[in-house]
């Protein structure tokens, strides 16, 4: 029973790191929201945003162009 106590005491917190890395913010679904809008997109540079279903990085801050400060949206530049 002790031997499951502690396994179980490592996995959980191990499986709450990876369903909160599932998670966008309320910036990054905007962006997104702002991202579905645009008709037409010649160099690709949106297509690394995404909401985890082809790519892992679901952290706003580090899509091309957007730039961040203290996690928060402060400018973009798509140029």
């Amino acid at each position: 029973m002790e031997r499951f106590k502690l396994m179980f005491a490592m996995v959980l917190p191990a499986v709450l790191l990876i369903d909160h890395s599932w998670c966008i913010n309320t910036e990054g679904l905007a962006l997104l929201k702002f991202r579905d809008g645009i008709d037409l997109d010649p160099f690709g540079v949106l297509s690394g945003w995404s909401n985890g279903g082809d790519a892992v990085d679901l952290d706003h801050c580090s899509w091309f162009g957007v730039e961040c400060s203290d996690g928060k949206v402060v400018a973009l530049c798509l140029i």
